[in-house]
C-alpha cells in the first residue's frame, strides 16, 4: 500500500486494487502516445530495506509538474509503475512511493509525459492595414505544433466586424513567435482589434483560458 501527504498533495493507493493509475511489473499503465518523456529524480531503497520497495521521485525540473500528470517508474529490481499527481509538484518537491513485500536494495528511474503546449496572446497591435499578434507557447516542455491565429476587427460591443485567419508556425516551448496579418481598420466604425490563437483548435493544448488578446483600444470599451 502506498500513502503519502506532504506538501500540499496527497497519493494513495495500491499497485493494482485501488485502481490508481498504477500497475505491476506485468503491464506498466501508461497512455498509449507518449511523445515526450521528461526525466525526473528518483532514489531507491538501500540495502536494509527488506520490508518492502520505497523511492522518492523528486522533480528535479526547474519548472511546477502540473496536477494530473502521470510519472512512470521502473526499478532495477523489476518493479514498475505510475502515480498521478493529485496537485501541482514543485521544483524540488518530491512524493514516497511505498510496496509491500520483502525487496532488497535496488535503484530506480522516473519520469513523465508533459501536457499539451499552451497558447497565448501576448499582444495585439495594428494599423490602418494589418495586425501584428505576438503568440507564446508557455509550456516549458512541450513544442507547440503550426496552428491558425484568427485575427477581427471588433466593435465595442465584442462583435466582430470582419475576420482573417492566419498560419501560425511551430513554436518552440517558452517560445514566441510574430505574425503579421493582412487586415483594414476603420477607425471610424470599428474599436479594436481581437486574436485569438489556435483559433481552430487544431493543436491539443493544456489551458484554454489564455488565447484571446485585445489591442490597447479594447481598454475604452464598455463592456471590454
Amino acid at each position: 500500500m502506498m500513502k503519502k501527504k506532504l506538501l500540499g498533495f496527497a497519493v494513495t493507493g495500491c499497485m493494482v486494487a485501488m485502481g490508481i493509475a498504477r500497475t505491476s511489473t506485468a503491464g506498466v499503465t501508461v497512455p498509449t502516445k507518449l511523445p515526450l518523456l521528461v526525466s525526473v529524480g528518483c532514489v531507491g531503497s538501500g540495502a536494509s530495506d527488506t520490508a518492502g520497495r520505497k523511492h522518492v521521485i523528486v522533480n528535479t525540473t526547474p519548472y511546477p509538474i502540473p496536477a494530473g500528470t502521470l510519472v512512470l517508474w521502473k526499478a532495477s529490481d523489476g518493479g514498475a509503475g505510475s502515480l498521478k499527481l493529485t496537485a501541482d509538484l514543485a521544483p524540488k518537491a518530491y512524493v514516497d512511493v511505498v510496496e509491500g513485500g520483502a525487496t532488497k536494495g535496488y535503484t530506480c528511474t522516473a519520469s513523465f509525459s508533459p501536457p499539451p503546449a499552451d497558447f497565448a496572446v501576448k499582444s495585439v497591435s495594428h494599423d490602418a492595414t494589418k495586425a501584428t499578434v505576438v503568440i507564446q507557447n508557455l509550456n516549458p516542455w512541450t513544442v507547440a505544433q503550426a496552428s491558425i491565429v484568427r485575427v477581427s476587427t471588433m466593435k465595442c460591443v465584442d462583435v466582430p466586424s470582419k475576420s482573417v485567419d492566419a498560419n501560425v508556425p511551430t513554436i518552440p516551448a517558452l517560445g514566441e513567435v510574430t505574425v503579421t496579418v493582412p487586415i483594414s481598420f476603420d477607425a471610424a466604425s470599428e474599436a479594436y482589434v481581437q486574436a485569438v490563437a489556435n483559433a481552430t483548435a487544431s493543436v491539443s493544448e493544456s489551458v484554454k483560458g489564455n488565447n484571446i488578446g485585445k489591442s490597447a483600444e479594447a481598454q475604452l470599451c464598455n463592456p471590454k
